[in-house]
């Protein structure tokens, strides 16, 4: 995708957001909830596809007291109308840190959600499933398989990688999540990953 024309590249999203959106499998509701009441129909996603995509700052549109306060159930409702994944019947209430929220979604739920850094003040919370994660992988593994990259007479186009990982063993973050979601397409096996850092 990096060496497409930018017509051609844009077109390839064009059709990628058709896919999506208007060819839904059975059961996709027909509608998505942007947090603050306003509904894209998904016909008119094909059409006017940026319609269709969140602002960034909806990831954070919660009330921050929810946080301060440690309540995560109200937060998990907020965060009920940014995915199709039902979150309704989640139990949170015994949670009194973002980790042990994080943890019961973890758990309970197909969703591995990652937060931001949260440096404007307020932490986005964003709804990323499995699904997408090994998505977002097959297809790194799928760049590295069409490109003749060798170092020396190692071919890495047909082999797994290791990881040596510096940061701190476990988070939530987009790149803190890298080392366990990428296992099953990058590494083979937890064993390709090496954490130095602490944590548990």
């Amino acid at each position: 995708m990096q060496h497409m024309p930018v017509g051609e590249l844009e077109e390839l999203q064009l059709e990628a957001m058709r896919m999506r959106f208007c060819r839904a499998p059975p059961g996709d509701p027909d509608t998505v909830d942007h947090g603050e009441g306003v509904k894209c129909r998904l016909d008119r996603a094909c059409r006017r596809h940026r319609s269709a995509a969140f602002q960034h700052s909806v990831y954070k549109s919660y009330p921050i007291a929810l946080l301060l306060r440690n309540r995560f159930s109200e937060l998990t409702r907020w965060l009920d109308r940014l995915t199709t994944h039902d979150l309704s019947k989640i139990d949170v209430t015994a949670c009194d840190s973002i980790d042990s929220w994080l943890d019961v979604l973890d758990g309970e739920t197909d969703l591995r959600v990652l937060h931001s850094s949260g440096t404007t003040g307020t932490m986005s919370f964003i709804p990323r499933s499995t699904k997408e994660w090994n998505g977002m992988f097959e297809a790194f593994r799928a760049a590295c398989s069409s490109s003749p990259i060798r170092w020396g007479t190692v071919d890495v186009t047909t082999r797994y990688f290791n990881l040596i990982w510096p940061l701190y063993r476990r988070g939530r973050s987009a790149i803190m999540r890298v080392p366990e979601m990428c296992v099953p397409h990058l590494l083979g096996s937890r064993s390709g990953c090496t954490r130095c850092g602490p944590g548990g």
